[in-house]
């Protein structure tokens, strides 16, 4: 019985599975309007009403006539896994939308599951429909309508505006392109603008990881931590491109980094710290105080990149720091675990050591055994205290009083300057001359190299196949735009 009933299960898996597949649409299997006649509109799925399909087609008619510019508008229910960019960009060169001199091709795909709108734009028309106009287009005319289900207004009032902006003189279109910049359903700044802020942003943030010592340090450890940091990214943002249908922004672009850059912090405090703990420092006390100082960049690091390794790791290394320092020593001599002293320690330490306990330089860690004399005394410098050791008497007691600047530093050379300190326990006052570093020059312009751009490289590979309609036989490098509903 249970038998029959699997190999039923699987037999409608298996017919489930055909019938999905044969519902994708591929390019070659799209309805081409130049096969049955002269007309423009592929819209087999009945999407959008046979009186809004004539009308379209009159008005791309009129432009085709006009040279201004052969239009298809294909409407279809699912593309499958297609990526619509992919598909429109496959599509158009397969049609050969547009003039074969000119190249005033333009392809408008319409995707109704994944409700994605696509323009695709020959190589003639790329001056006039640059992708930001044809993002502003679908934002100002189309999204709004699509959002309501309303396909026939939206393609008329998309349509629309792309003739009257075919059609229009230079003025006009100074005067159109700023009635698309305006209202919320565009960016509030403009994108380029938006876009050289992010870039501008992300580049400091590079450099100053790249100049600060844990980026140095992470660095100069290994290459591949650098390979990791720099190259994974673009590998991941490209596997997203390539293989799924996420449009990429500069929101995503952002995550993609963070997101490494979090996996690649967490990973590199975690051998590290290993190392630590079974290497160089077998005395408590130098432990200590080796992983206290590797601590405070994965205190830094653990609220920038809150990674769950991380933030797991550094609860781990603060409870290994509690037992190196807090865990009972054991007195040989008197064979009992001694106790650390924890109010006045002034029997314990002289009177150099008390000061330097005040003035936050180093803490002092007395154990001792209560029923004899053994006694073990450790020193913690606080790695961050501006006190310095005095000249005269030794002590890490001297505190700074005011500074003098010598020499200034310029870019060139390094600057020199004075410190005044005062040791606070014999009292004596002294100088001391510090250098001071190179102005940092961020961005050095090299006569010889030239800028290049960010942005996506064209495709300039127009497929060749046979086109099956009269398409003026155009070609797209890949320029246009889309948008989500």
């Amino acid at each position: 019985m249970w038998k029959y009933h699997h190999c039923a299960v699987i037999l409608i898996s298996l017919l489930c599975c055909f019938s999905l597949t044969a519902q994708q649409v591929t390019k070659d299997k799209v309805w081409n309007p130049k096969d049955y006649g002269k007309g423009y509109v592929s819209n087999a799925d009945k999407i959008i009403s046979q009186e809004t399909e004539v009308k379209l087609n009159g008005l791309l008619s009129k432009l085709d006539q006009d040279k201004k510019a052969q239009v298809a508008v294909v409407l279809l229910n699912s593309i499958g896994d297609a990526v619509p960019k992919t598909f429109a960009h496959a599509l158009f060169n397969q049609w050969s939308i547009g003039d074969k001199q000119t190249h005033n091709g333009l392809l408008i795909l319409l995707v109704k599951d994944q409700r994605r709108i696509e323009f695709e734009v020959g190589y003639g028309l790329e001056g006039l429909f640059p992708d930001i106009i044809c993002y502003r287009i679908q934002q100002k005319a189309m999204v709004p309508a699509l959002k309501q289900n309303h396909y026939d207004q939206a393609l008329l009032d998309g349509l629309q505006l792309i003739s009257d902006r075919l059609y229009a003189s230079k003025e006009k279109l100074a005067i159109q392109g700023n009635q698309l910049a305006e209202g919320r359903s565009t960016y509030p700044l403009s994108v380029f603008f938006y876009d050289f802020l992010v870039s501008l942003g992300y580049l400091i943030i590079i450099t100053c990881f790249t100049l600060s010592a844990f980026g140095q340090r992470l660095i100069s450890t290994s290459c591949w931590w650098g390979i990791l940091l720099f190259m994974a990214p673009v590998l991941i943002i490209t596997l997203l491109a390539i293989f799924t249908n996420i449009f990429m922004t500069w929101e995503i672009f952002l995550a993609v980094f963070y997101g490494c850059w979090c996996i690649t912090t967490s990973f590199f405090f975690t051998i590290e710290l290993n190392i630590r703990k079974n290497g160089y420092f077998k005395r408590r006390p130098e432990q200590y105080r080796k992983i206290r100082t590797e601590l405070r960049d994965i205190g830094i690091y653990t609220i920038l990149f809150p990674f769950p390794l991380l933030i797991f790791q550094f609860i781990r290394w603060k409870m290994w720091l509690k037992h190196l320092r807090y865990d009972p020593y054991y007195s040989e001599k008197c064979k009992a675990d001694m106790i650390l002293v924890t109010g006045d320690k002034s029997a314990h330490l002289s009177a150099a050591e008390l000061v330097e306990e005040r003035l936050g330089a180093v803490e002092y860690d007395i154990w001792i055994v209560p029923e004899c004399s053994d006694q073990l005394k450790f020193a913690y410098p606080d790695p961050t205290s501006k006190i310095v050791k005095c000249n005269t008497c030794k002590n890490k007691t001297a505190k700074l009083q005011g500074r003098k600047t010598i020499l200034r530093a310029t870019s060139k050379r390094e600057g020199r300057r004075e410190l005044d300190y005062e040791c606070q326990f014999c009292r004596i006052k002294f100088c001391r001359g510090e250098a001071i570093p190179k102005r940092q020059v961020f961005f050095k312009v090299n006569n010889a190299g030239s800028a290049t751009s960010a942005g996506s490289s064209s495709s300039s590979g127009s497929s060749s196949g046979s086109s099956s309609g009269s398409w003026g036989g155009g070609s797209s490098g890949g320029g246009g735009a889309g948008s989500n509903w």
